[in-house]
């Protein structure tokens, strides 16, 4: 398959090249002769871990997602020097295929359609697998038989917690504090934001806001089906997902990132088909793009919806029902350039209505979650 730069889209639904997306990479072949040390490096990996190696060169090192060992040795040579900060090492097989961002503007209509299924197929066995009845991670300790929920990873700090949650309501109610926490005037005085005062009231009265339809909206999951735990991998994206030239999902990266959550926030479709919520172009910034088209999206996502519905009812139930609390937790979760919570003011008035009162600005009562 040729490596020519994939198309994305922008605000305005136009087709444009991004510099920094390249075509796919090629398979692993051997490179060009190496010096003596490193040549020994390779040979102490192939003993330690008993199978042939070979080294690569790739112009995106680092910047692959599915690392090249070149990558790796590059790594190593830097921090295996620095006594100051020390770092482990795992040596482990190339995944075949490519990443979905690198391979979609590439596949065909029906390779797109597959695409969904063989998604559909992962989240649908996620989603029946036991799982202790906690939100949290996964411990690495832990057996089989015997899983330990730690609190939630996350590659930031703002995306892990710092305890287990018992519940749905416990989990939200963290975030929201979170979220508080990114308003305040000292983070404010510190980045030089102008109008500090002004800038954080009105966020905090926006997070005020949100928090009031959530707390209503918790009143409507009543079902079991929507509270009950399931695993999910919290970035199962188009940068973490690989795929073959036929839009079957090859590997899974990325599982380090993963939690157990209610299933009306695991349950979601293709994140790369999504236009609502922090990726509504209404309300996203300037810098965000898409992989496809608004309108094929909408067709994807309901091939998606019928294929969930036909094998697991309540998936789908989770799915429909969950879209407005999964966007609000999206939003609570967003780090991006949102002065003043100014997007997510804009959205929470689209979704729920211009709000009728306004809520104290800074009294936490009016988002608490319980």
């Amino acid at each position: 398959m040729s490596s020519t730069i994939p198309l994305v889209y922008n605000h305005a639904g136009q087709q444009i090249h991004r510099d920094n997306i390249t075509g796919p990479l090629a398979d692993w072949s051997q490179g060009q002769l190496i010096s003596t040390e490193r040549q020994s490096l390779l040979n102490a990996i192939k003993k330690s871990i008993g199978r042939q190696v070979c080294e690569t060169k790739s112009e995106m090192k680092g910047k692959d997602a599915n690392m090249t060992l070149e990558a790796v040795l590059d790594d190593f040579s830097v921090t295996r020097s620095n006594a100051e900060y020390p770092h482990d090492f795992l040596v482990m097989d190339k995944s075949s295929g490519n990443t979905v961002t690198r391979m979609y503007g590439l596949l065909s209509a029906t390779s797109k359609e597959d695409l969904v299924r063989s998604y559909a197929n992962i989240v649908l066995e996620l989603y029946r697998l036991p799982v202790p009845h906690k939100i949290g991670s996964i411990s690495p300790g832990s057996t089989p038989n015997a899983l330990e929920v730690i609190p939630k990873l996350g590659k930031r700090s703002d995306l892990g917690a710092p305890r287990v949650f018992e519940t749905l309501e416990q989990y939200l109610k963290y975030l929201f504090s979170v979220k508080r926490r990114a308003f305040t005037l000292t983070k404010h005085d510190a980045i030089g934001e102008k109008d500090d005062t002004g800038s954080v009231f009105s966020a905090q009265s926006t997070i005020s806001e949100l928090g009031i339809h959530i707390r209503k909206l918790l009143l409507s999951y009543d079902s079991p089906c929507l509270r009950r735990f399931v695993l999910m991998h919290d970035h199962l994206d188009e940068t973490n997902i690989l795929t073959d030239d036929h839009g079957r999902i090859t590997s899974i990266l990325g599982w380090g990132s993963h939690s157990i959550q209610p299933a009306i926030l695991a349950a979601e479709y293709p994140s790369w088909l999504s236009y609502s919520g922090v990726n509504d172009p209404q309300f996203a910034p300037t810098s965000k793009w898409w992989i496809e088209g608004a309108e094929e999206s909408a067709r994807l996502r309901r091939l998606f919806e019928e294929i969930v519905k036909e094998r697991d009812p309540e998936y789908h139930q989770a799915l429909t029902q969950g879209s407005v609390i999964r966007a609000a937790v999206g939003w609570l979760m967003d780090i991006r350039d949102d002065p003043a919570c100014s997007r997510m003011r804009g959205w929470t008035q689209k979704t729920f209505g211009p709000s009728s009162s306004k809520p104290p600005v800074l009294d936490d009562s009016q988002c608490h979650i319980s």
